[in-house]
């Protein structure tokens, strides 16, 4: 965010799978940087067939200054908000007025973009926000997606691009620990972290499923497999 503030622009692409904390990291971003005007997307999956429908609630809080864009631009990112009837807009110039929009509301604030579930966003606003994340330069803008790796997208290659791993084995064992009651035996804490892979959502849903005395090493137990607990999951990033 200080690249921001210093007038500066930055783009990180967040990649992990579902539950493994990408939303908390685009929460963090937002707390630490009150200073920064904030807009938040998440992608939403009924809408996903609806061009340019995220882009417009990316750039909705900044509308006031679409006259200023220059002619092509504002005509081209009005058709596609629906703020004026014409045809199908062109994507080069949308993406381009939508830059545009960003930087020039990042002169009076520093803008700071977070969109969730970028995986979920149509495809006409996926590939506007990738053009103008290879663009951002010296504009005053930041801009962090959090995507899953299960979804390829094309539209955001060439962006920086981050792995998000699981938690190692002590903070596994803390998060598990606050998910259940009572006794933890160690060998279970240790079974359970190896089969969530370290997943605060997974360590969450798992230790919710074993008994009391399953958990205190009292009886048999088998951590439940990373798969049965990622069909509960299917929308957590």
């Amino acid at each position: 965010m200080n690249a921001a503030r210093a007038g500066l622009s930055r783009v990180l692409v967040l990649n992990g799978e579902p539950g493994i904390g990408k939303s908390a990291l685009l929460d963090h971003a937002v707390r630490t940087a009150s200073d920064l005007r904030p807009t938040r997307v998440r992608g939403v999956e009924a809408e996903s067939n609806a061009p340019f429908s995220a882009l417009h609630r990316i750039v909705r809080p900044y509308l006031d200054g679409i006259d200023e864009l220059p002619e092509p631009q504002r005509d081209a990112l009005a058709a596609a908000c629906a703020l004026t009837p014409g045809v199908p807009a062109d994507p080069y110039l949308v993406g381009l007025a939508a830059l545009s929009l960003l930087a020039a509301a990042a002169v009076a604030r520093p803008v700071l973009v977070t969109i969730d579930d970028a995986h979920w966003l149509d495809v006409a606003s996926l590939t506007a926000v990738g053009f103008l994340g290879r663009r951002l330069d010296a504009d005053g803008v930041a801009l962090i997606l959090a995507r899953r790796p299960s979804h390829p997208l094309p539209a955001l290659d060439g962006l920086p691009e981050l792995a998000v791993g699981g938690l190692d084995h002590d903070s596994s064992v803390e998060v598990l620990r606050t998910a259940v009651d009572g006794p933890l035996s160690r060998s279970v804490a240790d079974a359970v972290v190896a089969a969530t892979g370290g997943n605060p959502l997974a360590l969450t849903e798992l230790g919710g499923v074993l008994s009391a005395q399953q958990l205190a090493g009292g009886a048999p137990s088998r951590a439940p497999s990373r798969s049965a607990s990622s069909s509960k999951r299917t929308t957590s990033a």
